[in-house]
């Protein structure tokens, strides 16, 4: 059972779920001088969930003005990242957002009231410029966004995170998180465990099954 070493780390962080949201995290615990343990049931960018692939989508367009600026901060993230490894992880490409499900003039405004370049047309000025493209809406186009080199990014950061002593578990898959002391306390579907002073559960769609309905999700 893992735990505390006592070389001076702050303290020590489990992290359930190698893809971009856990090698992010054991990433930046690593760096910051924490001891980090990553636990994958199958392997980093594993293609049973949704971290794998090269055109991951990278967008500002949300209805929600939190998502927005959050995307914002994050994209100076991927910026530092790139040019700290050389790695080409974000091609920008623009997005275009049109129908009424997507309701571009409502994302249009949250966008302009962050400060996200943006244009707002017509269905047939957009069908001018896109003429292999038929509109039946307003249409949204924002040139920041792009596509993410999913599998590549969760490399990157995991091998950043191994190099600032983070350890990362393969075939080890969580079925359990339960507090013990002051502590909490991981388990493996085969009897394993590891304890750590904090468990950040990037899990995915196994999240419910592992969290058993502690934490409700929408």
């Amino acid at each position: 059972m893992g735990g505390l070493t006592g070389r001076g780390r702050a303290s020590h962080h489990v992290v359930i779920g190698a893809g971009l949201a856990g090698a992010a995290t054991a990433w930046q615990l690593a760096s910051r001088g924490h001891e980090v343990t990553v636990l994958e049931r199958d392997r980093p960018a594993s293609m049973l969930g949704s971290s794998h692939g090269s055109a991951r989508i990278l967008r500002y367009a949300y209805d929600d003005p939190f998502y927005v600026r959050l995307m914002r901060d994050a994209r100076v993230l991927w910026d530092r990242l790139e040019r700290t490894t050389g790695a080409r992880l974000v091609t920008p490409t623009g997005s275009v957002d049109s129908g009424l499900v997507r309701r571009p003039a409502e994302l249009a405004r949250v966008l302009e009231r962050v400060g996200i370049e943006h244009e707002l047309m017509s269905a047939r000025e957009a069908e001018a410029r896109w003429p292999e493209m038929a509109f039946d809406s307003d249409v949204l186009f924002h040139p920041a966004a792009g596509v993410v080199d999913a599998e590549a990014a969760v490399r990157t950061m995991l091998g950043l995170a191994v190099a600032h002593g983070a350890v990362v578990h393969e075939g080890w898959e969580a079925v359990s998180v339960e507090r013990v002391g002051a502590g909490l306390v991981v388990t493996a579907d085969d009897g394993r465990a590891v304890e750590g002073d904090s468990v950040v559960v990037g899990a995915g769609a196994w999240l419910p099954d592992l969290l058993g309905g502690a934490l409700p999700l929408p």
